[in-house]
């Protein structure tokens, strides 16, 4: 009876171990995810602030062509 006792011990030990192993790595690929998410993220922000910069040039010289135009007339 006490040798059925410790092998059911140890597969309940074997089945959480096995569980803990199954969370760790489901918690290595939701770390994993989450860091590509935010470099995926970091380069969007980055062309979108190259975005914003074209946009203020074109702006200034549709601004300075304005400001010609006016002078003009």
């Amino acid at each position: 009876m006490n040798a059925e006792r410790l092998i059911v011990n140890l597969e309940a030990e074997k089945e959480g171990r096995r569980t803990a192993e199954r969370k760790v790595f489901h918690l290595y690929k939701v770390i994993t995810s989450v860091e590509m998410s935010k470099e995926a993220s970091i380069r969007v922000e980055a062309q979108l602030e190259g975005k914003v910069a074209e946009l203020e040039a074109v702006i200034a010289v549709i601004a300075i062509e304005c400001s010609a135009l006016e002078a003009k007339y």
